[in-house]
């Protein structure tokens, strides 16, 4: 088989992640990259889609590829590897004893 992992990591927590390392704060994020404060607040949470519009101002300021950043995001949005993840979930979603 392939790897699944039952996880995912929105784009937003690699942003945020950025953003610390750099000691750089959001308001100076948004004028850098040309968003709106609630664009990139949405960014971060996971509310506000990445699209290949963002993803192409990500590249530039940060570095990464435009595809490195629609890759994050369609994985994100397309949730964890349901065979592995279902297999260890009850029907209530919490893990199973055994």
């Amino acid at each position: 088989g392939h790897f699944c992992p039952d996880w995912v990591v929105a784009p937003g927590e690699t942003i945020k992640d950025i953003l610390i390392e750099n000691h750089l704060p959001e308001r100076v994020f948004c004028r850098a990259v040309g968003l709106t404060p609630d664009v990139v607040a949405g960014l971060l949470n996971g509310t506000e889609p990445l699209t290949e519009d963002i993803a192409e101002r990500l590249h530039r300021f940060f570095g990464p590829s435009k595809t490195f950043w629609l890759k994050l995001e369609r994985n994100y949005r397309a949730g964890p590897c349901k065979q592995s993840h279902e297999s260890f979930q009850n029907d209530e979603g919490r893990p199973t004893n055994g």
